[in-house]
């Protein structure tokens, strides 16, 4: 499963202005550090002692590693070179590697603009970029964003949909993702939905700035003008899941009891079938990634990697060193991105 956020510049300047209208969330209620009552029905959750507390493992030594995911046995990442004295276009080689360590292996090469995405299901790795041009990298005259697929056991790269780049999920029969902001007729906006494998997107909602997809059971979960939106796969009514305006969702994650999101230095969660949203962290900059498992939140800010309880219980930093970034867990451990030097990185690897 797998999900990211990104606007490529045109639609960067189409969400502010959309945003300026939005009311401040300052007011939302707060979930303190310390409450210490589960609520909207999920299950009592503390975080446990020992999350984070033994020595991190480096499981790989890269270059400028700038995004990661991971699936039952490996680690996958993108490092960013920059072949040009300008910072919009880098050159994007994609590699793995076992979890526990090893020979780390190439996968892919490809010019992208700099806001860039990467994930991974049960086949194929996925790459969500807006086509490099050297002369024009703004709509309309701009290649469309475009997603793409990397087989695991290698092979060529194939495009699979134009699609808003990092705005995907896929369930392993079909890739769901937001159309790209330079929409035309013929790489349509909304929400589309293309079979893995052979077969064209199909446009289930017409929504009109997409700035997050993902999915949890039968729906698909969006944002559309700072409002979380959930509707079936198939197509329907998309149904709001709450009435005021937080701005737009850079990272999102649906569990069985919530929806986690985050606005640039807030990270809430709302009940997965609707209702009032609950801050449950405010952090020192920026927070840049975000995950959720087992009755935790996961997310990373400039200077922090951090857990709480999504009951809102005991938040504290689990990894202060290095600019932690990309934070993905699964059932045993904690794996993220940190500087080692200014051209070096280390992913790394701590158990849960």
């Amino acid at each position: 499963m797998l999900t990211k956020t990104f606007a490529i510049l045109a639609g960067a300047i189409v969400a502010s202005c959309a945003n300026s209208t939005q009311s401040n969330d300052a007011d939302l209620p707060v979930l303190l550090e310390d409450a210490g009552s589960p609520t909207s029905g999920e299950d009592a959750s503390t975080p446990q002692a020992d999350i984070g507390d033994t020595d991190p493992n480096v499981v790989a030594t890269v270059g400028p590693a700038a995004r990661l995911e991971i699936d039952g046995t490996n680690v996958y990442w993108g490092e960013e070179f920059y072949d040009y004295p300008w910072a919009m276009f880098p050159r994007v080689v994609v590699k793995s590697i076992s979890k526990i360590g090893g020979l780390q292996t190439t996968l892919a090469e490809f010019p992208a603009l700099v806001a860039w995405s990467l994930g991974v299901d049960a086949t194929n790795v996925y790459v969500g970029s807006g086509d490099r041009d050297d002369t024009c990298w703004m709509p309309p005259c701009a290649a469309p964003e475009t997603l793409r697929a990397i087989p695991k056991a290698g092979g060529a790269v194939k495009a699979i949909a134009h699609c808003g780049a990092g705005q995907f999920a896929s369930d392993d029969d079909s890739i769901f993702c937001g159309g790209w902001a330079g929409a035309t007729e013929d790489s349509p906006s909304g929400i589309l939905r293309v079979p893995v494998g052979q077969g064209s997107p199909v446009v289930l909602n017409d929504a009109h700035l997409v700035d997050n997809v993902t999915i949890y059971d039968a729906d698909v979960f969006f944002g559309d003008y700072g409002i979380l939106m959930r509707m079936p796969k198939t197509g329907g009514e998309p149904t709001n899941l709450y009435s005021r305006p937080l701005g737009g969702a850079s990272a999102l994650k649906v569990d069985s009891h919530f929806v986690f999101f985050v606005t640039h230095q807030r990270l809430y969660k709302v009940p997965r079938l609707g209702g009032e949203p609950l801050l449950l962290h405010t952090g020192a900059g920026p927070i840049t990634s975000l995950d959720a498992r087992d009755g935790h939140v996961f997310w990373t800010e400039p200077e922090c990697l951090g857990v709480i309880s999504s009951d809102g219980v005991g938040g504290r930093c689990i990894e202060t060193q290095g600019k932690p970034r990309s934070v993905r867990v699964d059932d045993s451990a904690i794996f993220f991105i940190r500087d080692r030097t200014a051209k070096m990185r280390e992913i790394v690897r701590l158990a849960r």
